[in-house]
This record gives C-alpha cells, structure tokens and sequence, in this order.
C-alpha cells in the first residue's frame, strides 16, 4: 500500500481544491489536527474491479499469514495495516493467529537444565 500524505487541518482547508486535484495520481491524504490523524480522505471509490482484487489479495495475505506462512513484518509491509488491525480483519474471517515456535538455541538449553538441576 502507498504510504499516505499528511497535512493539517488548516492547510487542508485552504488547499483543498489541489488536495482533490491530486488525489487520483498521488493517493490519499490524512488529515491531521494537533499532531493526530483525524481523517483521511481519498478518491472516489475505486472501480469495481480493483477493490476487488484488493479484498482478494488481503484475504490470500492473511490466510497466508494465519498458516505462519507469511511473516508479520511481510504482512505489515505489503498491507499497511497495523497490528490491531490484522487482528479485526484476522476475526472477521475467523481466521486464527498463527503459531510461533521459537527457536531454540543450545545456551538456553543449558542455561535451563542449569536452573533445573539447582545449579549443579
């Protein structure tokens, strides 16, 4: 997903005939007010089609990502999403989290049978 522009409130105000003008080429804007994302606006609804194809490719990353096959840095990178809201879209397909297996290494292997074994 394309990053999003930021701008304030005010800017915005003053600006916005450019800010429509530029959304079809440049992507969506968010609007800030004190520092905080308070909306965000964007092109009229994309066609049919593309939004399509977008719901396609997020179900398809987040089963992905369900099955621990898909990293959530990749998952983060290619969506945009943040984490909370991987986890609402991950619900609303009643899709699980994945499992992470750690990877065990040898010093905590024997750090572990060292605390076991009371120090020994």
């Amino acid at each position: 997903m394309k990053a999003l522009r930021e701008i304030t409130a005010s800017d915005a105000k003053t600006r916005l005939g450019e800010l429509l003008a530029s959304l079809p080429g440049e992507g969506a804007v968010t609007i800030t007010r004190n520092g905080r994302a308070v909306g965000v606006l964007t092109a009229a609804g994309p066609s049919a089609g593309a939004e399509s194809q977008n719901r396609l490719q997020l179900e398809l990353i987040l089963g992905l990502y369900a099955k621990g096959t898909v990293t959530w840095a990749e998952l983060a990178r290619s969506t945009g999403l943040a984490y909370g809201e991987v986890l609402v879209e991950l619900g609303k397909r009643g899709l699980p989290l994945p499992r992470v297996s750690p990877k065990r290494r040898p010093e905590q292997d024997a750090l572990f049978e060292q605390a076991l074994s009371g120090g020994k």
